[in-house]
């Protein structure tokens, strides 16, 4: 089940919905735009483009603060609320069907509301902590992580002959370096596949 790709087809709807919302919003500040400036007849008649390279939309601070505020607090929340399961208290079926149905959706929500805030120059702090270097070179790479972390995940546990049993520390430690592999592989991927087909691409396109 964690393989199949239908299995997060949800978390795919909401980032296509994230997409459309912004681009609808960013067309209706350059229509506002137009509107003021008079623009003739003709160039209201061009297919329609972003007329300059500021992409923001501004929104009231009592819409934009409450918003990254429900965003982080549901990934927050579907990240720890496992916390529970882990330390032996248990869930009954119907939680876990719920947490099963459910997670991926309420996360992709939470995700979906900081990235349309920072993308739209409402982010704040926020905005300007994703915005770091460090973070715009990892972005470059967490498509392809999420291609390979399966495999790594599945190297890892499949070399294992005996059982695991739960520890914070065996676990973070898991956690930390299968992360860690599955970013050099993304690498590695990037360097030797993705860059030279863009380049190629480049070439016979242009």
């Amino acid at each position: 089940m964690y393989n199949k790709p239908y299995t997060r087809i949800s978390p795919y709807l909401v980032g296509m919905a994230t997409a459309f919302l912004y681009v609808d919003a960013l067309e209706r500040k350059n229509n506002q735009i137009k509107d003021l400036l008079h623009i003739n007849h003709a160039e209201e008649q061009r297919p329609h483009t972003p007329q300059s390279d500021d992409l923001s939309i501004p929104f009231p601070r009592y819409i934009s603060f409450p918003g990254l505020l429900l965003g982080g607090f549901l990934m927050l929340f579907m990240l720890l609320c496992t916390y529970t399961a882990a330390q032996n208290l248990g869930w009954s079926d119907a939680i876990n069907i719920l947490y099963t149905t459910f997670s991926r959706f309420v996360w992709a929500i939470g995700l979906a509301l900081v990235i349309f805030f920072c993308a739209t120059g409402n982010g704040g702090l926020a905005n300007t902590i994703l915005s770091l270097p460090v973070f715009t070179v990892l972005s470059k790479l967490t498509y392809l992580t999420y291609l390979v972390h399966s495999i790594v995940l599945n190297a890892i546990f499949y070399n294992f002959n005996q059982p695991i049993y739960y520890h914070d520390f065996i676990w973070a430690t898991l956690a930390i370096g299968a992360m860690t592999m599955s970013f050099a592989c993304a690498l590695v991927l990037n360097l030797m596949v993705e860059m030279p087909l863009i380049n190629l691409e480049k070439v016979f396109l242009h």
